[in-house]
């Protein structure tokens, strides 16, 4: 069973926030995060945070890989893939912005967590959605 955690993008202060960014686990912007109910009961409706969930899984750096990053994949050829990490609310999966075909926006397809798994430790996380949003490109 993977470790269920949250990270969220203030869209206020146009910051990542994590839950143990400040090594304390009693407060997180200004909520105490002591208990998972009181963190759902301010914050999940608040309109300031996008909510992203962890995959359980790291890149090969051991980084965690969370919703909304950009990963990095290099085939066999060494031809690079970059691939945003989505939530569908059934699974985790990707979808590839940038490869060696100059697709963009193409859906590779809906994996669950074990599809997703095939690249556990393969990837390297090059940024997320908000703080890097260059890297959605499509290759020109």
């Amino acid at each position: 069973m993977r470790e269920i955690k949250f990270r969220a993008w203030n869209k206020e202060k146009s910051i990542m926030v994590y839950e143990d960014e400040d090594n304390s686990s009693a407060y997180w912007d200004g909520v105490c995060l002591s208990d998972i109910e009181m963190i759902n009961a301010r914050l999940k409706y608040s309109s300031t945070y996008i909510w992203m969930q962890y995959t359980g899984l790291k890149d090969r750096n051991g980084r965690e890989i969370y919703e909304g990053d950009i990963l990095q994949i290099s085939n066999k050829e060494n031809k690079d893939y970059h691939m945003e990490v989505l939530w569908t609310g059934q699974g985790f999966g990707y979808k590839i912005i940038r490869n060696e075909t100059k697709r963009s926006g193409y859906i590779v397809g809906h994996h669950s967590e074990r599809g997703l798994n095939f690249y556990n430790g393969a990837s390297e996380v090059i940024g997320n959605i908000y703080e890097d949003s260059q890297l959605l490109e499509a290759a020109e």
